[in-house]
């Protein structure tokens, strides 16, 4: 049986699939897609709706997910922008796949993790953006049927962690972590 927290986020964040399968799976892509394209990472974790609920009710940082990258991001994008922002648009173009939309706020994240990652600090010019962003998207695409299997299998890995906890966060025990070895081996079976 469902928490209330659980409840609530599925309320909040999508009423129809749940915040755990779109979570699931775009952060499941992200690392698969990282995998892929030899984006090297320590772990893909999920907070535990507990701590995520009290999150958004505190107004604070919020962080449903994420692929914890070695170090910091710009050591592995430079010169690699499409392969950056391949990987960044894998998780809402998987849970596009998935459930006809995606969340925008995680959208939106990763593309500031991408421009971060790749040195752009001031807003990308539209007129730039867009066709690189168009050609991701197809990139994307294109390549989200090969691996479809694994995106499921390392998202439904990723749900069975719950309780692995969170080493960057003790206050989150229920967090849900794959190690890369661990995402690794699934993709490999």
């Amino acid at each position: 049986m469902p928490t209330m927290s659980t409840a609530l986020l599925n309320a909040f964040v999508c009423g129809e699939h749940g915040w755990l399968d779109h979570t699931s799976v775009h952060e499941a892509a992200h690392a698969v897609f990282a995998v892929d394209l030899e984006i090297p990472f320590t772990s893909v974790r999920l907070s535990s709706p507990e701590k995520l609920w009290e999150s958004l009710q505190s107004g604070g940082d919020v962080l449903a997910g994420g692929v914890h990258l070695d170090g910091d991001a710009r050591d592995h994008f430079p010169g690699r922008d499409e392969d950056a922002l391949d990987f960044c648009v894998a998780g809402s173009r998987a849970e596009d796949k998935a459930h006809g939309h995606y969340i925008s706020w995680g959208f939106t994240g990763d593309m500031e993790v991408w421009r971060r990652g790749t040195g752009r600090f001031d807003t990308p010019d539209p007129a730039v953006l867009m066709p690189m962003l168009s050609a991701s998207v197809a990139r994307v695409d294109a390549r989200l049927p090969e691996r479809w299997d694994a995106v499921l299998a390392v998202a439904e890995a990723l749900r069975a962690s719950a309780g692995a906890g969170n080493p960057d966060d003790p206050t989150d025990p229920g967090a849900m972590m794959l190690m890369f070895s661990e995402v690794q081996a699934i993709l490999a079976a």
